[in-house]
């Protein structure tokens, strides 16, 4: 487990690829939102928006902001243990590590985030790469 003061400090870490974020939404530098979507440009990883902001248009927009669970203050610890472990076995479940296609022709290696067709690697940004996985998962 590794805590952050502040969301640049946030954003640091999670190059360290990280399976789950909880966010808090009001940081002192940078606003969780904002925080919330520079995660979305570098990773996948599950995020749950943690926060006092209890309004349905607020929910409504943590979640399509990237937000993969939405949890307001005061809230459960046992809930939100649970909640973790939910979407950590989901995120387990749905990852497997290499992803061949055409007879290895297409190679994805999920945890690297990197493709290769017939062994030389195409760059895709992190974008790309989610999108590829997801019409590929269908």
């Amino acid at each position: 487990m590794t805590v952050a003061a502040t969301g640049a400090a946030a954003l640091r870490e999670i190059k360290n690829r990280f399976d789950l974020v909880i966010l808090d939404l009001k940081l002192p530098d940078i606003d969780g939102e904002t925080s919330c979507k520079s995660i979305r440009e570098i990773s996948d990883m599950s995020v749950i928006m943690l926060t006092a902001k209890s309004a349905e248009d607020d929910r409504v927009k943590g979640l399509c902001i990237g937000a993969d669970d939405y949890v307001i203050k005061p809230f459960s610890v046992r809930e939100l243990v649970a909640r973790v472990q939910a979407h950590l076995r989901r995120s387990k479940k749905d990852a497997k590590k290499e992803l061949s296609f055409n007879k290895e022709v297409l190679v994805i290696n999920t945890v690297a985030q990197e493709v290769k067709k017939n062994g030389t690697v195409v760059p895709l940004t992190n974008t790309e790469f989610r999108i590829l996985l997801i019409l590929l998962r269908g």
